[in-house]
């Protein structure tokens, strides 16, 4: 059984980072995780008092949310 590392997780702040190469205020980020934006929220586990998620997660939000706000201005192709 892989590890949680070994399946791509980390800090969450760490891999929004990666995807983004900015670190957005801690509070930003977990907003993400708890409330979302547009109905999409970054997909996380809490474990030893952190929230730790993929790259691909992040990747996943940040395309969905950048998708939906196309959507609503009619500019999707």
């Amino acid at each position: 059984m892989k590890t949680l590392a070994e399946q791509g997780y980390m800090p969450m702040m760490e891999a929004v980072k990666k995807c983004t190469g900015q670190e957005p205020h801690i509070q930003t980020v977990r907003r993400w995780v708890k409330k979302g934006i547009r109905g999409f929220r970054i997909e996380a586990k809490f474990v030893a008092g952190e929230y730790i998620t993929t790259v691909d997660a992040v990747n996943d939000f940040i395309s969905s949310v950048s998708k939906a706000r196309l959507d609503k201005q009619g500019g999707a192709s």
